[in-house]
């Protein structure tokens, strides 16, 4: 069969990517996974690094909320979530063009809600 140019299988299909985030949530310790990315829309590539944090937003506010002054050149960014077992969380986010300082942040968040 033919197929139209450019709409070859793809090397990762939202499937895959389903499965592989299926697999971190069940090696998942004290409620944290980290997923890397890179963004480059134009300039300077942005990096992005998230982390899981398997506690309610009101747990996690104050802290997040000091955390983002002290990396005030960061973007922050807090997604809650509730599983299907009924459980809060929030995917942390932070963004920003300075590996180190993205690096740095991250480690005080783990470190924060380990």
């Amino acid at each position: 069969s033919a197929q139209a140019p450019g709409f070859g299988a793809p090397s990762t299909t939202p499937a895959n990517e389903i499965a592989e985030f299926k697999g971190k949530l069940k090696g998942m310790r004290r409620g944290v996974v980290l997923v890397e990315k890179e963004d480059r829309l134009g300039g300077a590539p942005i990096l992005s690094k998230s982390l899981m944090v398997a506690r309610g937003e009101g747990d996690i506010a104050g802290p997040l909320a000091a955390l983002a002054a002290r990396y005030d050149d960061l973007s922050f960014g807090s997604y809650p979530y509730q599983s299907p077992t009924g459980a809060y969380g929030a995917n942390i986010v932070i963004r920003g063009p300075d590996a180190a300082r993205v690096d740095a942040a991250l480690a005080e968040l783990r470190d924060l809600f380990a």
